[in-house]
């Protein structure tokens, strides 16, 4: 373990992440690695908002089909496909937000496998209505937004 990563912590006995005491060090680095995931996974969240939000003035200005007004431009395709892979990054935050929590998947709900099957059918529902819309926009376009709102 890299215990120059983290800054010297003092305390009244002394320099703690210097100590011999291994489950310490072993703890301000689990604390350190939590913090790093918690760090990014709330980045990347701001991130999926910030493109809902575009989204949101993009699509209520009404210029994806009104070629007449002035402002900016977005194709239809171009608009779903930002929507489906932002939905589907969106979906392996909650995931992965939820299974390194550090309370036990057992006390977020008292049957894992419900749990598990929710977390499945999270990520497989917004992961292949993107893969179709990416695939063929015209044809699966209604596809993929009745899979979506599963």
């Amino acid at each position: 373990m890299n215990s120059e990563r983290i800054p010297l912590l003092r305390t009244q006995s002394g320099i703690l992440n210097k100590t011999p005491n291994v489950l310490v060090l072993y703890r301000l680095h689990d604390f350190q690695r939590r913090a790093d995931v918690n760090f990014w996974l709330a980045l990347i969240s701001l991130i999926c908002c910030g493109i809902n939000i575009v989204l949101l003035i993009l699509n209520s200005l009404s210029l994806l089909h009104d070629a007449d007004k002035e402002g900016p431009r977005i194709s239809e395709e171009t608009f779903h496909l930002i929507e489906f892979w932002t939905t589907f990054i969106y979906a392996l935050v909650d995931a992965y937000a939820l299974i390194t929590s550090p309370r036990s998947l057992l006390s977020i709900h008292e049957n894992i496998l419900i749990l598990k099957v929710l977390f499945f059918f999270n990520v497989v529902a917004s992961l292949v209505p993107a893969l179709l819309i990416s695939v063929d926009f015209t044809y699966f376009e209604h596809t993929a937004h009745e899979l979506e709102y599963i």
